[in-house]
């Protein structure tokens, strides 16, 4: 019965969501705000929402709330690019342009490690604009490294905590390696998380960990299609569960 009523509530909020994009696009904020509001009665923790209605607020000019609800968003989505740009949207509108000039750099970041080989001229734009405002009115500018820099310095992070997951494997430290790994999704380069996820699923299979061990030959598998290794882990997983059951 719990699992139902859960189910319902997802379908209910996921409605509702639907509702308030159709709204929004007929430009109608206030009914927008309306049933973004309704879902979020039925999933509290869902930032897609609370960044979909921080948009609706600004454009209803109700800055403060649009504001309050792009940090929730940012609180619940830190990896999503779109969380920051809606941050900065809000910080613009509030004239906070130094702040602005951060949380568009950080969507920015976000955004370059999702899609590491497109531009964002839009996105660009806005930090640009930020910033000359930023200056303009005695805000100053704050010291931004460039994308460049900073995709090298997580990309070095990524392969140092890929090399501690190795050593952790070599030496059967199955719960460190997995640790280990997991961090390392977050900042190898693109051809490397297929790597990641193979290794992860041989260490949870080690642990009696099947399901999520099968998971992550599934993520391998999206990410190689045509990787043997992959397939075997997958299998392996899949032994591991019929055994249990």
């Amino acid at each position: 019965m719990k699992s139902s009523t859960s189910d319902k509530a997802a379908k209910d909020a996921e409605e509702l969501k639907e509702r308030g994009n159709l709204a929004f696009n007929e430009g109608d904020w206030d009914k927008a705000i309306a049933y973004y509001t309704k879902a979020l009665d039925f999933r509290p923790d869902w930032g897609i929402v609370y960044s979909n209605r921080s948009h609706a607020y600004g454009k209803a000019s109700r800055h403060v709330e649009a504001l309050a609800d792009a940090i929730r968003c940012v609180e619940l989505e830190r990896k999503w690019w779109k969380s920051f740009l809606r941050l900065g949207e809000a910080y613009m509108r509030l004239d906070r342009y130094r702040e602005a000039c951060e949380a568009f750099w950080q969507s920015s970041i976000c955004r370059s490690i999702t899609c590491p080989n497109e531009r964002f001229p839009e996105l660009e734009r806005r930090l640009e604009e930020a910033k000359k405002k930023s200056i303009d009115n005695g805000q100053g500018c704050p010291s931004l490294p460039s994308l460049e820099v900073v995709q090298m310095a997580r990309t070095a992070e990524g392969y140092t905590e890929m090399s501690k997951g190795n050593a952790a494997m070599r030496k059967h430290e199955w719960e460190q390696a997995c640790t280990h790994y997991g961090k390392a999704l977050d900042y190898v380069p693109v051809e490397e998380i297929s790597t990641c996820h193979k290794y992860r699923s041989f260490v949870l299979d080690n642990m009696g960990r099947y399901k999520e061990a099968l998971e992550e030959a599934d993520y391998a598998l999206e990410s190689d299609g045509t990787c043997w290794l992959a397939g075997w882990l997958r299998a392996k997983a899949l032994l591991g569960q019929a055994r249990v059951h």
